[in-house]
């Protein structure tokens, strides 16, 4: 009878990965120690339905940084609605956020762990979809392989950041030998570096010991001077508006006991930044924002004071 020999044909879908990347950011934000919280980041897919029946599909997102094959974070969400009507042929927005809201969309997932995916910023995310036809009932199909048209899919990253954020800003004062070559013969017992840092980040940056590295021309570090940061003087001051220029000083003081110790063996100093959002005016990261040591002088109290630029 019909009835025997009738039974569920599952069509074969084909649908290629995506990728894309993410663009706007910051520059200071390239560094990769650096972590994002960002409070909602909301993806978005369109997808067309060709085949007249109701369509789920699970999501799979995963990113991936510095040529790696294996991701660095994947976030699955299962059974997403690519079509409620059956006989409608017509593109379909999903949307997949972070925290409920009012999103213009025909389909919306919210998923608390989002933030996975770019809490340490990818080179690029993947999508690929795993579409199936809604077995929950019969439909009449045409059985071929069909494809399903994916468009544009997009990312937004409203940078109003959550509690976790950690941003760290790299840089350097190199080539001092050039400025210190005739010095060989001044041994130091304290030196004081002074960095003059103007900033339109929202957030205070603050600079610690353990972040400062003193290296001779080969690239070595000096492990012999102690560093410690002048008091009062370890934060790059917050931007009030995310727009207005901050400008602060910030003192890396250089002691050693070595009495062979002399200037001239500093070739590089190097230094990391960090910011957190614990103490943040809630101002959001734009890409226009951006964090610079405008000036370095360094000085050998009761001797010594010179020009680093």
């Amino acid at each position: 009878e019909i009835g025997e020999i009738c039974g569920r044909i599952d069509p074969e879908i084909n649908i290629d990965p995506t990728k894309f990347t993410l663009d706007d950011l910051p520059d200071f934000l390239s560094d990769d120690a650096t972590e994002l919280d960002i409070k909602n980041p909301v993806f978005s897919l369109n997808t067309n339905n060709p085949i007249g029946a109701p369509i789920l599909t699970n999501l799979v997102m995963k990113s991936f940084k510095n040529g790696q094959k294996d991701p660095i974070a994947e976030v699955t969400v299962n059974d997403i609605e690519l079509a409620k009507n059956t006989g409608e042929d017509g593109d379909r927005r999903v949307v997949i956020a972070r925290e409920e809201g009012d999103y213009q969309a025909d389909e919306v997932a919210v998923v608390p762990n989002l933030n996975d995916l770019i809490k340490k910023i990818p080179d690029y995310i993947e999508v690929s979809m795993e579409p199936r036809v809604d077995s929950e009932n019969f439909y009449e199909l045409e059985v071929k392989d069909y494809q399903i048209n994916d468009g544009l899919c997009d990312v937004d990253i409203p940078l109003t950041f959550g509690s976790n954020l950690l941003i760290v800003y790299n840089d350097s004062i190199k080539d001092l030998q050039k400025d210190l070559e005739d010095l060989d013969i001044i041994s130091f017992k304290k030196a004081v570096v002074t960095l003059t840092a103007a900033s339109t980040i929202p957030l205070k940056m603050t600079l610690n010991a353990d972040d400062v590295d003193i290296k001779d021309k080969a690239g070595r570090p000096i492990e012999n001077i102690k560093v410690s940061i002048g008091e009062g003087k370890e934060t790059v001051n917050p931007s009030t508006d995310g727009t207005t220029e901050a400008e602060s000083e910030v003192e890396i003081i250089l002691e050693s006991d070595n009495a062979f110790d002399t200037l001239s063996r500093i070739d590089r100093i190097c230094f990391k930044l960090k910011a957190d959002s614990k103490e943040s005016s809630g101002v959001p990261l734009k890409d226009t924002q951006w964090i610079q040591v405008k000036k370095s002088a360094l000085q050998v109290p009761g001797g010594v004071n010179i020009d680093l630029n």
